[in-house]
């Protein structure tokens, strides 16, 4: 009901601007037209529309929500399965827990476990690949594994990837990558010391251009420092 009054409401005024508009100049008649169909579709809109989309809208919001929450929990299982498969590839790496040394197997689950984001069985699997067990050797394999296992944070992947970059194996040599991963793996030895309390007997100190310049220090003595940390 209340439409059909909009819109002979609409007609109405139409024929009233209509002479008016023959002094206006087109904007102004377009402007005033495009306010007025605003106005009157707005209040034609019943207010069960309204209702309606504010619980699609809410109904969207929990939706999302459930799919978070289980994309998070495929996450955990997903953490938990590959830490499960490490396991299993350590106790066929080295033959404990009462399982026999079978290096084929070990390499399996290394592989599984490395494809669900490990970092530690991503290191395994540049070790078997750089020295070539079981495995044909491939150092583009092992440089690409170990990439993976330095961006998951594993220690010994970012020590690899540091001392490949520092003396040119495999990768470009690099003194600033190799410094950038020397450095994480200082900052967590430092970290352990701040932890456990004894910091008194390391002292964290940060190298910059200034000092470097005026102490005469060159990127081997800054290196050998990182490297001495880290050890």
């Amino acid at each position: 009901f209340f439409g059909v009054l909009s819109s002979l409401a609409v007609v109405a005024l139409l024929a009233t601007l209509i002479p008016i508009s023959m002094k206006m100049k087109a904007p102004a008649i377009i402007t005033c037209l495009s306010l007025l169909l605003a106005v009157v579709l707005s209040d034609s809109i019943p207010e069960d529309s309204h209702h309606h989309t504010q619980a699609t809208l809410a109904k969207s919001a929990d939706r999302i929500a459930q799919d978070e929450a289980s994309l998070s929990s495929k996450i955990k299982e997903g953490q938990s399965t590959a830490t499960t498969l490490l396991d299993l590839a350590k106790n066929h790496t080295y033959g404990t827990e009462g399982v026999e040394r079978d290096l084929a197997k070990a390499l399996g689950y290394y592989n599984e476990s490395a494809a669900l984001g490990n970092g530690e069985a991503q290191f395994m699997m540049a070790l078997f690949h750089s020295h070539g067990l079981v495995v044909s050797r491939s150092e583009a394999k092992a440089v690409l594994y170990l990439t993976f296992a330095a961006l998951n944070g594993n220690t010994n992947g970012q020590l690899a990837l540091a001392n490949r970059h520092f003396y040119g194996y495999s990768v470009s040599k690099s003194c600033t990558e190799s410094l950038k991963y020397y450095r994480k793996v200082a900052d967590k030895v430092a970290q352990l010391y701040k932890d456990s309390g004894v910091l008194a007997h390391v002292e964290k100190i940060r190298l910059n251009d200034d000092v470097a310049l005026q102490q005469r220090q060159t990127e081997e003595d800054i290196m050998q420092y990182y490297q001495y940390t880290a050890d």
